[in-house]
């Protein structure tokens, strides 16, 4: 999929109701659910087991950028979305965009040698953030505020911008992307209304092929 360049100033590109967005290319990424096996915590498993969790299907990613800021759009049907994470039972609904830091990296979370970059959403309100990780288990948090998104519930789904800039200076805990070149990208979404949370997700199996415009 490409990220097309765009004469718009980054505001804009962060809301994801403009018509640019709607102009934009778009793939559709087929997701899948996390086994349950590869999850570190043994509590987690067991009171998974039986289950019912990472139940999306697909989602829909659209990038654009405007040669300083890249964003990313992702949407996704939800029916009956989950905002809140007052009690200990209710995990929101939730999404990331994932690069890897060295291309072909292990698509769960990374490894060593070879970590991954997200940008996490939550519907509850909390971030956006970074994270890294070089495998399951390893996520540490970014609260640099690099990472902004805006998010709108409308015709039964989120639709969530991320927005960073291409190449942060100075910064070694996020992926550097530039124009005329070519990355690879893949999505994880949680769904409130069946209990994800952690690494108990759906995600794209798979490391979609990005090319960034000049």
């Amino acid at each position: 999929m490409q990220a097309d360049r765009v004469d718009i100033d980054s505001a804009t590109l962060l809301d994801p109701s403009q018509a640019v967005w709607r102009e934009a290319s778009s793939q559709k990424l087929q997701l899948v659910q996390t086994p349950l096996s590869m999850q570190p915590s043994p509590w987690l498993q067991g009171a998974y087991q039986g289950g019912t969790w990472g139940t999306l299907s697909s989602a829909t990613l659209r990038l654009l950028h405007n040669g300083d800021v890249i964003a990313a759009r992702v949407e996704w049907a939800v029916p009956n979305p989950v905002r809140s994470s007052v009690s200990p039972n209710e995990f929101p609904d939730a999404c990331a965009v994932m690069l890897p830091f060295v291309r072909d990296a292990s698509i769960f979370m990374g490894e060593d040698e070879a970590w991954v970059n997200m940008w996490l959403w939550r519907a509850d309100g909390f971030g956006p953030f970074a994270v890294t990780a070089a495998g399951i288990g390893t996520s540490r948090r970014i609260d640099d505020g690099l990472v902004e998104a805006t998010a709108v519930y409308a015709e039964g789904g989120w639709q969530v911008v991320f927005t960073r800039r291409l190449q942060p200076q100075d910064r070694t805990d996020h992926v550097p992307l530039q124009p005329g070149s070519s990355w690879q990208v893949s999505l994880a979404l949680w769904q409130g209304a069946t209990a994800d949370r952690a690494g108990l997700k759906s995600f794209s199996p798979t490391w979609t092929e990005l090319e960034i415009a000049a």
